[in-house]
């Protein structure tokens, strides 16, 4: 973890799984605190009809699948 920061100082990160046979796909965009950016991305495929969901309904989505929040900085990213 600890990618370089936004411009407003914040570590988001993104993920997409695509599933070949259906090409279903599961994305997440500028999700907060949450290390598990792939996962979540994997249960928006699995658990809703949504394609992607970005920024706050992400936060909430995966919160609501279990997931604990987490500082994604790092000593590096914050200089």
């Amino acid at each position: 973890w600890g990618e370089k920061p936004d411009s407003i100082g914040e570590t988001t990160l993104d993920a997409m799984i695509i599933y070949g046979p259906t090409r279903k796909a599961g994305c997440v965009g500028q999700l907060r605190n949450i290390k598990a950016a792939m996962s979540v991305a994997r249960d928006i495929l699995v658990y809703t009809k949504h394609t992607m969901l970005v920024g706050e309904s992400a936060m909430e989505f995966a919160e609501s699948m279990g997931y604990q929040q987490e500082s994604l900085s790092s000593n590096e990213s914050l200089q």
